[in-house]
Protein backbone atom coordinates (compact mmCIF):
# COMPACT_ATOMS: atom_id res chain seq x y z
CA UNK A 1 0.00 0.00 0.00
CA UNK A 2 1.60 3.30 -0.72
CA UNK A 3 0.32 6.19 1.00
CA UNK A 4 0.20 9.39 -0.20
CA UNK A 5 1.27 12.72 1.39
CA UNK A 6 -2.27 15.38 1.32
CA UNK A 7 -1.07 18.36 -0.89
CA UNK A 8 -1.89 20.57 1.37
CA UNK A 9 -0.97 19.29 5.17
CA UNK A 10 -2.62 20.98 8.04
CA UNK A 11 -1.12 24.15 9.23
CA UNK A 12 -1.21 23.22 12.27
CA UNK A 13 0.71 20.35 11.83
CA UNK A 14 3.40 22.24 11.03
CA UNK A 15 3.49 24.59 13.71
CA UNK A 16 3.08 21.93 16.05
CA UNK A 17 6.81 20.69 15.70
CA UNK A 18 9.21 22.80 18.36
CA UNK A 19 12.12 21.84 20.14
CA UNK A 20 14.54 23.08 22.45
CA UNK A 21 18.43 23.78 22.82
CA UNK A 22 20.57 25.38 25.75
CA UNK A 23 23.25 27.90 24.37
CA UNK A 24 26.39 25.30 25.26
CA UNK A 25 28.59 22.91 23.48
CA UNK A 26 28.36 20.38 26.38
CA UNK A 27 25.48 18.69 27.71
CA UNK A 28 24.65 16.77 30.82
CA UNK A 29 23.00 14.26 32.22
CA UNK A 30 23.09 11.16 34.88
CA UNK A 31 25.91 8.96 34.64
CA UNK A 32 23.73 6.16 34.62
CA UNK A 33 21.47 7.32 31.90
CA UNK A 34 20.33 4.78 29.43
CA UNK A 35 21.97 6.29 26.90
CA UNK A 36 25.23 4.75 27.81
CA UNK A 37 23.38 1.35 27.43
CA UNK A 38 25.08 1.26 24.23
CA UNK A 39 27.35 1.70 21.52
CA UNK A 40 27.49 5.37 23.02
CA UNK A 41 31.02 5.92 21.89
CA UNK A 42 30.32 5.41 18.35
CA UNK A 43 26.73 6.71 18.47
CA UNK A 44 28.48 10.26 19.78
CA UNK A 45 31.30 10.32 18.18
CA UNK A 46 33.40 10.63 21.43
CA UNK A 47 35.07 8.58 24.29
CA UNK A 48 35.82 8.92 27.49
CA UNK A 49 38.17 12.14 27.49
CA UNK A 50 34.69 14.11 26.54
CA UNK A 51 33.55 13.13 29.93
CA UNK A 52 33.82 15.59 32.83
CA UNK A 53 33.38 14.53 36.46
CA UNK A 54 32.06 17.72 38.14
CA UNK A 55 32.75 17.03 41.39
CA UNK A 56 36.57 17.27 40.45
CA UNK A 57 36.56 18.57 37.26
CA UNK A 58 38.24 15.57 36.25
CA UNK A 59 37.61 13.92 32.63
CA UNK A 60 37.62 10.05 32.60
CA UNK A 61 40.57 7.91 31.80
CA UNK A 62 39.40 5.14 30.43
CA UNK A 63 36.55 2.04 30.79
CA UNK A 64 38.36 1.24 34.39
CA UNK A 65 37.69 4.78 36.12
CA UNK A 66 34.31 4.85 34.26
CA UNK A 67 32.67 1.37 35.33
CA UNK A 68 34.01 2.11 38.95
CA UNK A 69 32.10 5.61 39.08
CA UNK A 70 29.10 4.17 37.22
CA UNK A 71 28.53 1.26 40.14
CA UNK A 72 29.76 3.45 43.04
CA UNK A 73 28.02 6.54 42.29
CA UNK A 74 24.49 5.40 40.57
CA UNK A 75 22.78 9.30 41.02
CA UNK A 76 25.54 11.57 39.90
CA UNK A 77 26.14 13.62 36.98
CA UNK A 78 28.29 14.25 34.31
CA UNK A 79 28.94 16.56 32.38
CA UNK A 80 29.14 15.95 27.94
CA UNK A 81 31.81 17.66 26.27
CA UNK A 82 30.34 16.94 22.15
CA UNK A 83 28.58 19.49 21.24
CA UNK A 84 30.13 22.12 18.25
CA UNK A 85 29.65 25.68 18.55
CA UNK A 86 28.06 26.08 14.92
CA UNK A 87 25.99 23.34 15.89
CA UNK A 88 24.79 25.99 18.85
CA UNK A 89 24.34 28.58 16.62
CA UNK A 90 22.93 26.47 13.87
CA UNK A 91 19.86 25.24 16.68
CA UNK A 92 19.26 28.87 18.18
CA UNK A 93 18.71 30.86 14.99
CA UNK A 94 16.67 28.84 14.28
CA UNK A 95 12.72 29.33 14.34
CA UNK A 96 11.25 26.36 15.25
CA UNK A 97 14.12 26.25 18.22
CA UNK A 98 12.91 27.32 21.83
CA UNK A 99 15.77 28.15 24.34
CA UNK A 100 15.66 26.42 27.57
CA UNK A 101 18.06 25.89 30.83
CA UNK A 102 17.13 22.20 31.18
CA UNK A 103 19.01 23.29 34.75
CA UNK A 104 19.62 20.43 37.16
CA UNK A 105 18.59 21.66 40.75
CA UNK A 106 21.81 22.16 43.08
CA UNK A 107 22.46 21.74 46.76
CA UNK A 108 24.31 24.30 47.91
CA UNK A 109 26.73 27.16 46.10
CA UNK A 110 29.73 24.89 46.65
CA UNK A 111 28.12 21.98 44.41
CA UNK A 112 29.59 22.06 41.19
CA UNK A 113 27.31 21.10 37.92
CA UNK A 114 26.96 22.58 34.25
CA UNK A 115 26.80 26.19 33.91
CA UNK A 116 23.72 26.23 32.34
CA UNK A 117 22.28 26.38 35.48
CA UNK A 118 23.22 29.90 36.54
CA UNK A 119 24.47 31.40 32.65
CA UNK A 120 21.74 30.16 30.04
CA UNK A 121 19.24 33.14 29.55
CA UNK A 122 22.29 35.82 30.30
CA UNK A 123 24.48 33.98 27.88
CA UNK A 124 22.09 34.05 24.85
CA UNK A 125 21.66 37.59 25.11
CA UNK A 126 24.86 38.70 26.06
CA UNK A 127 26.89 35.79 23.73
CA UNK A 128 24.31 35.25 20.89
CA UNK A 129 22.65 38.19 20.65
CA UNK A 130 24.55 41.08 21.79
CA UNK A 131 28.40 40.07 20.97
CA UNK A 132 27.68 37.71 17.94
CA UNK A 133 24.27 39.02 16.28
CA UNK A 134 23.21 35.38 15.21
CA UNK A 135 19.32 36.25 17.27
CA UNK A 136 17.62 39.99 17.38
CA UNK A 137 17.08 41.33 20.86
CA UNK A 138 13.46 40.55 20.01
CA UNK A 139 13.47 37.18 18.84
CA UNK A 140 16.22 36.15 21.35
CA UNK A 141 13.20 37.31 24.32
CA UNK A 142 10.50 35.75 22.37
CA UNK A 143 12.35 32.28 22.40
CA UNK A 144 13.27 32.59 25.95
CA UNK A 145 9.52 33.77 27.16
CA UNK A 146 6.30 33.80 24.64
CA UNK A 147 7.37 31.01 22.38
CA UNK A 148 7.76 28.29 25.70
CA UNK A 149 4.32 29.86 27.18
CA UNK A 150 2.36 29.17 24.00
CA UNK A 151 3.89 25.69 23.96
CA UNK A 152 2.39 24.75 27.13
CA UNK A 153 -0.63 26.37 26.70
CA UNK A 154 -2.63 23.31 26.03
CA UNK A 155 -1.01 21.46 28.69
CA UNK A 156 -1.56 24.17 31.15
CA UNK A 157 -4.16 26.82 31.02
CA UNK A 158 -1.84 28.64 33.53
CA UNK A 159 1.31 29.15 30.27
CA UNK A 160 -0.96 31.66 29.16
CA UNK A 161 -0.34 33.98 31.76
CA UNK A 162 3.37 33.56 31.09
CA UNK A 163 5.81 35.05 28.83
CA UNK A 164 4.38 38.10 27.98
CA UNK A 165 3.02 41.73 29.47
CA UNK A 166 -0.09 42.54 29.36
CA UNK A 167 -3.33 43.10 31.36
CA UNK A 168 -3.95 40.06 33.30
CA UNK A 169 -0.73 38.08 32.72
CA UNK A 170 1.66 36.71 35.57
CA UNK A 171 3.90 39.57 36.85
CA UNK A 172 6.65 37.67 35.86
CA UNK A 173 9.46 40.32 34.71
CA UNK A 174 13.23 40.33 34.53
CA UNK A 175 14.96 44.14 33.74
CA UNK A 176 18.13 43.79 32.05
CA UNK A 177 21.08 46.15 30.78
CA UNK A 178 20.62 44.85 27.07
CA UNK A 179 24.57 46.59 26.72
CA UNK A 180 26.38 44.63 30.15
CA UNK A 181 24.45 41.40 30.09
CA UNK A 182 26.69 38.02 30.11
CA UNK A 183 26.83 35.28 32.16
CA UNK A 184 29.80 34.64 34.44
CA UNK A 185 29.13 31.02 34.85
CA UNK A 186 31.81 28.33 33.64
CA UNK A 187 32.55 24.63 33.85
CA UNK A 188 35.37 25.35 36.12
CA UNK A 189 32.99 28.48 38.02
CA UNK A 190 29.81 27.32 37.68
CA UNK A 191 27.92 29.39 39.89
CA UNK A 192 28.52 32.82 39.12
CA UNK A 193 25.76 34.96 39.29
CA UNK A 194 25.53 36.72 35.81
CA UNK A 195 25.92 40.02 35.06
CA UNK A 196 23.62 43.18 33.85
CA UNK A 197 20.38 41.22 35.39
CA UNK A 198 19.03 44.51 37.64
CA UNK A 199 15.96 43.21 38.69
CA UNK A 200 13.78 39.81 39.08
CA UNK A 201 10.07 39.80 40.01
CA UNK A 202 8.28 36.28 40.36
CA UNK A 203 4.35 37.22 40.74
CA UNK A 204 5.35 40.99 41.52
CA UNK A 205 7.30 40.25 44.22
CA UNK A 206 11.33 41.25 43.90
CA UNK A 207 13.15 38.03 44.21
CA UNK A 208 16.46 40.03 42.73
CA UNK A 209 17.10 43.69 43.36
CA UNK A 210 19.89 45.57 42.13
CA UNK A 211 21.50 43.13 41.11
CA UNK A 212 21.56 41.69 44.56
CA UNK A 213 19.82 37.91 45.57
CA UNK A 214 16.53 38.99 47.86
CA UNK A 215 16.81 36.68 50.71
CA UNK A 216 14.67 34.35 52.17
CA UNK A 217 12.12 35.01 49.60
CA UNK A 218 10.01 31.73 47.78
CA UNK A 219 7.37 32.65 46.28
CA UNK A 220 7.34 31.10 42.97
CA UNK A 221 4.72 28.63 42.37
CA UNK A 222 4.37 25.30 40.51
CA UNK A 223 2.70 25.07 37.01
CA UNK A 224 -0.24 22.21 37.19
CA UNK A 225 -1.39 20.44 33.66
CA UNK A 226 -4.71 19.95 33.40
CA UNK A 227 -4.82 16.41 32.31
CA UNK A 228 -5.52 14.14 35.14
CA UNK A 229 -2.40 12.02 36.78
CA UNK A 230 -0.21 14.46 35.38
CA UNK A 231 2.57 15.71 37.03
CA UNK A 232 3.41 19.43 38.83
CA UNK A 233 5.58 21.14 35.89
CA UNK A 234 8.49 23.43 37.53
CA UNK A 235 8.51 26.77 35.67
CA UNK A 236 9.05 28.97 37.94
Amino acid sequence: MVTRRPKNPPALAARSVKTEAYPYTAGSTGINSGIFDHDWQKKFGISYGEIEWPPTGSRFTGKEMWDEYRARYRDGIIIIHVMKEEWVEQALSHPMVMVASDGMPISSLTERAHPRGMGCFARVLGRYCREKKILSLDEAIRKMTLMPAQRLEKFSPAMRRKGRLTIGADADITIFDADEVIDRATYTEPNQYSKGIIHVLVGGTFVVRNEQLVEGVFVGKPVVSNRAGASKVSIR
